[in-house]
């Protein structure tokens, strides 16, 4: 693989047949990437305006349901136990899941703030609580001036919050103890039992979050949609880099794969990672990250988006 300098992505940009696009759309308008935009061998992409945060009980809430329609499980119980175990201990199989990982998926639109409530945090001005009337994003949003963005925080949301969640979500699905035991298999008893220490951990579990050093919530992993669509050739292919000045800080910029695929359409969603102790303040337009051009030998034969498989092809913020 060869490296396009500033020349040669410009020329990628004007020729006739499968060309390279990136541009950006302000007010149904596209606007395509200046050349004093591009560095000698790369270009900048820049925050969107959508962010995005993974609903733990919204996914064990689809999966239970799918859990019983399927058969694997007759028992709402049984299938909880059993969706809980998955999130926690086991992992999501994010193939076979995928389906339901994408509806659990919550978006905040930081250019459309009045379609949420906003809350001001009494201890940070400037800095709200988002939520509509199904969820409270985890992720805060930051208003200075003209500016909007949002918070990336240290990794101070612990296990046991997600273990809490989990908890008082199954509490709240045995509305009766009478109904519980006669689907519970097994002895009477051992249901009672079983809901006694049900009681018993999120109780221990709620005493330990009432400490303010673990009532932090996370938002140390922030998915982030960039404000560029691009258009790939099918004979190029795109590599990701953190900004050094973000890394030196802690922050990294989609460290799980920096390649974008020959072929690919739409906007990229970048994953924000801080793995410092320090607290991030991301605005709407600010640089995201680098992204180098590489030429493969040949062109591949079926594009990114051409692939039926592809499960990120057309990606574009709503």
């Amino acid at each position: 693989m060869a490296t396009l300098s500033k020349q040669g992505i410009i020329e990628y940009l004007n020729r006739s047949a499968d060309p390279l696009k990136i541009y950006t759309i302000e007010n149904d308008e596209e606007f395509t990437i200046s050349e004093n935009q591009i560095d000698s061998n790369s270009f900048d992409l820049t925050t969107g305006s959508l962010i995005g945060e993974f609903d733990r009980l919204k996914f064990l809430e689809l999966k239970v349901k799918e859990l019983i329609s399927d058969g694997t499980f007759s028992s709402e119980v049984e299938a909880y136990d059993y969706a809980q175990d998955l999130l926690i201990l086991k992992g999501i199989n994010t193939q076979n899941d995928s389906k339901l990982l994408k509806k659990s998926l919550r978006l905040l639109n930081l250019n459309n703030l009045d379609d949420y409530q906003l809350v001001e945090d009494p201890e940070c001005l400037g800095v709200y609580t988002a939520y509509d009337d199904e969820y409270t994003f985890s992720v805060k949003v930051v208003i200075d001036e003209n500016k909007v963005g949002f918070v990336i925080e240290p990794d101070s949301h612990t296990y046991y919050q997600q273990i809490s969640k989990l908890y008082q979500a199954q509490k709240l699905t045995v509305k009766s103890i009478g109904k519980f035991i006669r689907n519970f298999k097994g002895e009477p008893s051992n249901a009672l039992n079983y809901l006694n220490q049900l009681e018993f951990e999120t109780n221990a579990i709620d005493a330990y979050l009432s400490q303010p050093f673990a009532n932090t919530p996370s938002t140390s992993f922030v998915l982030v949609w960039a404000n560029q669509y691009l258009k790939m050739p099918n004979d190029l292919v795109g590599r990701l880099d953190t900004k050094s000045s973000d890394a030196r800080m802690g922050l990294s910029a989609h460290p799980s794969s920096g390649r974008v695929d020959a072929g690919f359409e739409g906007q990229l969603v970048l994953e924000l990672k801080t793995i410092h102790d320090n607290t991030f303040h991301r605005y709407v337009g600010d640089k995201l990250c680098g992204m180098k051009l590489e030429t493969i030998d040949k062109p591949v034969g079926v594009g990114y988006n051409e692939n039926h498989q592809s499960q990120y092809k057309d990606n574009v913020s709503i």
